[in-house]
């Protein structure tokens, strides 16, 4: 698509005092389409890390994209599994560190991420018929802060709703109970 660019006319904002906020009843709600809240792929660049990045660059990214979470890759570039910042900031860092009698500069993305196996997904036709409370209560009986949308016919990632875009649509606070997928886990809980 090639179109011709222009300048747009634009005004001094010298006499604008105000900032429009939403009316009270423009907050969604839990029976609200789902799709409203999907972080589109196709739209929205993810943000994605490779499986032998040091944890720290992957904290720094994330942080540097203003983002939760990121999808990491292997050495091919296929989806291998899902890193969150709760991942990097947690007692599982140094747990798993310390099982493999490494150090916390010898963690990579793949350490600590969720593999794909671990993840539960959507795909796009369930949201496309799904409510947010809907998409709240998975969350909230699977344990995880993300819901990755999947595109069947393509074998694709296509999409994210997390709890975070949740609580802020919601404009209320969201519980996810943590639930344990490793025996790692497990053990750190009672430890904690």
């Amino acid at each position: 698509m090639n179109k011709t660019t222009q300048t747009l006319r634009n005004t001094s904002l010298e006499h604008f005092h105000s900032i429009r906020r939403p009316a009270a009843g423009d907050a969604l709600t839990v029976d609200d389409p789902a799709s409203l809240l999907m972080t589109d792929f196709s739209r929205t660049e993810p943000l994605t890390l490779s499986r032998d990045m040091p944890i720290d660059e992957a904290n720094a990214a994330m942080r540097e994209r203003g983002v939760r979470s990121a999808l990491v890759t292997d050495s091919a570039g296929r989806f291998a599994g899902l890193l969150a910042l709760t991942d990097l900031n947690s007692h599982r860092v140094l747990a798993l560190a310390t099982s493999r009698g490494q150090t916390r500069d010898d963690l990579t993305a793949g350490d600590m991420m969720r593999p794909r196996y671990n993840l539960c997904g959507i795909s796009l036709q369930t949201l496309e018929h799904s409510s947010i409370g809907d998409c709240l209560k998975t969350l909230q009986q699977t344990g995880r802060q993300h819901l990755l949308i999947t595109d069947p016919a393509q074998n694709e990632i296509c999409g994210i709703i997390s709890a975070s875009d949740i609580a802020r649509a919601l404009h209320c606070p969201v519980e996810i109970p943590l639930i344990a997928d490793s025996f790692v886990q497990v053990v750190s809980a009672l430890q904690s």
